[in-house]
């Protein structure tokens, strides 16, 4: 075995490489580690008992530490001078190998997410843990915390940004700085490697604002056209009913007729595609108030699905719900790409409800579920002003729909043909 002038150091450990043949590094005090040719770093240690040589196996690199190799050998060596055989200690291998595991990455990750889950809702509870049992834990799951570096780190990191999900990856290395900050208090790590990570991913690209039409003439000019043109009554039913109601697109393709009660639609908490801090803030479902126009078409897609779990259901399979391209077809194929989307809608009625009430501002944000920026403001004004809520959602109805053709002829429309 070559000697060496100095100790291993992890920074050696880590950058040896697999060769043709199995070759050793040595330590001190006959320790040495074995790099196999398939990639494993084993820990061994040469010692002769009754004048036999033998040798301890302490177990793999990064699973067993260099401090714990270590400890493992002056144990050993103890042993040897107390006149014992360190060989015939079955034991120790295991209580060595728990003493690290107690301390990996996936073990620490576990004890924070343990205790952070009750604060936040089951859904992203469940997306916080799964994200690192994909992403992360088959890499480093087993690696003593103390043992990843930076370099380590963002190797991890960066098979998941080679996929494409650049924001999947920010939010992960987020969760990491959160695992390594909960065992840095806990004095079991003393630097976080995460931290510095964030300048070395690919940035997130901000999605440009989706394009709408603001002006009431031209929307509802655009509503007539698209209404006009040949397609599935059902569509053009969801794209008339999304403009009165201006909710987000998934929650609104996901309404179901049991949510429906009166003039009220009832979005649970859970249907809500909204920021995770409004959740906690706001941890209520969301009431839309449908105005006597929205009722009416109700009225006129219940023939339709009535019968089915949602109001809007998959034109493939009646127990899902609409297709999320399905009103931006409707859109598109009649002109009015890159002028206007379904989630248009919201910033149309965001606008024009704005500029002829801007004492109600407050109200219409509610109205779009939007978040309240000021945290301690949403934590103790839990006011929800239902009843100008109601008015307003009238109101706007009655401006969009004074200039639009009647939904009937849709049914009408489907009739005639």
């Amino acid at each position: 075995m070559a000697k060496t002038t100095k100790p291993l150091s992890d920074i050696a450990i880590k950058n040896a490489k697999p060769k043709d043949r199995d070759y050793k590094i040595a330590d001190s005090g006959s320790l040495y580690i074995l790099i196999k040719a398939n990639g494993s770093k084993l820990w061994r240690m040469k010692i002769k008992v009754n004048g036999k040589e033998n040798t301890l196996s302490f177990g793999s690199y990064p699973l067993i530490s260099l401090a714990a190799a270590r400890q493992a050998r002056d144990e050993a060596k103890r042993e040897l001078a107390n006149g014992n055989n360190p060989a015939l200690k079955k034991s120790q291998q295991k209580r060595l190998a728990a003493l690290d595991i107690n301390n990996s990455f996936e073990s620490i990750a576990y004890e924070w997410w343990n205790l952070n889950k009750a604060r936040w809702v089951e859904r992203h509870a469940a997306d916080v843990i799964g994200s690192l049992q994909r992403c992360i834990f088959p890499h480093i799951g087993k690696v003593i915390i103390t043992n990843i570096d930076t370099p380590l780190l963002l190797g991890v990191l960066q098979k998941t940004e080679k996929t494409g999900a650049i924001e999947t990856t920010h939010r992960i290395r987020q969760r990491i700085e959160a695992v390594f900050n909960y065992a840095i208090s806990k004095g079991i790590a003393q630097t976080n490697p995460a931290t510095v990570l964030k300048g070395a991913l690919k940035p997130i690209i901000k999605k440009r604002q989706q394009p709408a039409i603001t002006n009431l003439d031209d929307l509802q000019q655009m509503i007539n056209i698209v209404t006009d043109r040949p397609a599935r009554p059902l569509s053009k039913l969801a794209f008339r009913l999304l403009a009165l109601l201006g909710t987000r697109s998934g929650e609104f393709r996901q309404m179901r007729w049991d949510q429906i009660e009166g003039d009220v639609w009832t979005i649970p908490a859970e249907q809500m595609k909204m920021k995770q801090e409004y959740k906690l803030q706001n941890k209520r479902n969301h009431r839309v108030f449908l105005s006597k126009q929205a009722l009416e078409i109700l009225e006129l897609i219940r023939p339709l699905s009535g019968n089915c779990l949602y109001v809007f259901p998959n034109s493939k399979d009646a127990f899902s719900y609409m297709s999320e391209n399905t009103i931006g077809k409707l859109i598109n194929t009649a002109g009015f790409k890159g002028q206007h989307t379904p989630h248009g809608f919201r910033t149309s009625l965001s606008t024009i409800m704005n500029e002829r009430y801007p004492q109600d501002r407050a109200v219409i944000d509610l109205m779009l579920a939007h978040i309240n920026p000021n945290a301690v403001e949403a934590a103790y004004n839990r006011s929800q002003h239902e009843a100008r809520r109601r008015e307003l959602y009238q109101i706007w109805a009655d401006i969009l729909c004074d200039g639009l053709n009647d939904p009937a002829d849709i049914i009408n429309q489907l009739r005639r043909q």
